[in-house]
């Protein structure tokens, strides 16, 4: 409003000063007309500035209200994101302990698995071998059983033969005592039998509670294999996942680098090599990645992202050629070039998300052909990145022995 003012004021001075420049010149009849006429065109064009200004005012004000209200909209954004940030941090550190907490169960549950398989084998032997003491006695029991029957049946005839000499008053009494004799030796033998045949029912006895003991332990320890199987089956499956996504990778590297210098092969003791030809990461006498090998770096960065539980082992090696005048002076060597080449592969992979305390960097120089340097062909071959996925709790690897394509 001060800045209106102020124009009014200028407007009206001016026009004061040209009314009073007019006022030498012209009559007073023309002054008056002409003053008239020029006051009223200058206040016509005073209020249409005002109106003007007003305009231009407002509109100022309501853009000035919409960057703030734009501005408290960004900051508002901004918090909301801030948070969403610090939960995905906070999610990704809960995984990470969970997915250790389960590495160390797996390895727990193996162990189990291989102590409940040997004492269910032992258990199983202890029980064919009550199962076979069970047999034996019963067998022994029927045989005293059928002894005591037929003692029972021998004293009832004895005593029978007693009661027909007692009878037979004229029967000499050399052969009476005789009989008394054999009926008593045939009592004490019933009532040896009658012992053996109570021993046996109660060594019987006992076999069966250690049979039923042994029976409840075995069904304990066939539930316990059950489970131990459905988890070594899980974890089987998990296995196959992860060797299907090594086949894609192996498929994807082929197809964006055009190339056969890709290999992933499945070794010994459960490893993974996936080999890179230096040709393909790098440029003769250079440390630097090529961009088809960031290309295909990256691809393995995302594929070992997927088995967070392997430790991930960049070796690198050369061919017996001497390094070239350009790298002599840092790299003496083909051994320090070796390790340079393949801590720049490192880097690029936890460059690309790779968790770099899984990450070891190896170089074995010229050391660890896998084909003749005589030839051309054969040093491009030797010129390789080979990146080795080791299983948790294996530290230490040497690619040998027999390999299978996977």
């Amino acid at each position: 409003m001060s800045i209106k003012t102020g124009l009014v004021a200028a407007v009206l001075l001016l026009l004061f000063i040209a009314v009073v420049g007019w006022s030498f010149y012209l009559t007073d009849a023309s002054k008056e007309h002409v003053l008239r006429n020029r006051a009223d065109h200058l206040a016509e064009g005073l209020r249409r500035d005002k109106q003007g200004l007003t305009s231009k005012l407002i509109t100022l004000k309501n853009q000035f209200n919409k960057l703030e209200r734009d501005n408290a909209t960004q900051r508002t954004a901004l918090q909301r994101l801030a948070g969403k940030l610090s939960n995905t941090v906070r999610e990704r550190g809960e995984l990470a302990a969970t997915l250790d907490s389960m590495r160390v169960e797996k390895q727990r549950i193996e162990t189990r698995l291989d102590d409940t398989v040997q004492e269910r084998d032992v258990l199983d032997q202890r029980l064919t071998g009550a199962q076979g003491d069970r047999e034996r006695i019963q067998q022994e029991l029927s045989a005293i059983v059928s002894l005591r029957d037929r003692l029972a049946e021998d004293l009832e005839d004895a005593q029978v033969a007693q009661r027909r000499l007692q009878d037979q008053v004229t029967a000499s009494g050399e052969e009476l005592r005789l009989t008394a004799a054999k009926v008593v030796a045939l009592s004490q033998r019933v009532t040896a039998a009658d012992q053996d045949v109570s021993a046996k029912v109660d060594e019987l006895k006992t076999a069966q509670g250690r049979v039923s003991k042994l029976s409840a332990q075995l069904d304990t320890l066939n539930e316990k294999v059950e489970r131990l199987e459905e988890e070594v089956a899980r974890l089987r499956l998990e296995r196959q996942q992860a060797m299907s996504q090594l086949a894609e990778l192996r498929t994807r590297l082929q197809r964006e680098l055009s190339s056969k210098d890709v290999k992933i092969k499945q070794l010994e003791e459960d490893l993974t090599l996936i080999q890179l030809g230096g040709d393909v990461l790098y440029l003769s006498g250079s440390i630097y990645l090529t961009e088809p090998g960031q290309r295909a770096l990256a691809l393995i960065a995302e594929q070992i992202q997927n088995i967070p539980e392997r430790t991930v082992s960049v070796e690198g090696h050369t061919d017996t050629v001497p390094v070239g005048p350009l790298l002599s002076d840092r790299y003496p060597s083909n051994w320090d070039l070796s390790i340079a080449r393949a801590m720049q592969a490192a880097r690029y992979l936890t460059r690309q998300g790779v968790d770099p305390a899984r990450v070891r960097v190896v170089g074995h120089g010229p050391y660890r052909p896998i084909a003749s340097n005589d030839t051309r062909e054969g040093r491009s071959q030797n010129r390789r990145i080979e990146i080795l996925l080791l299983p948790s709790g294996l530290k230490t690897a040497t690619v040998a022995g027999n390999a299978s394509t996977d």
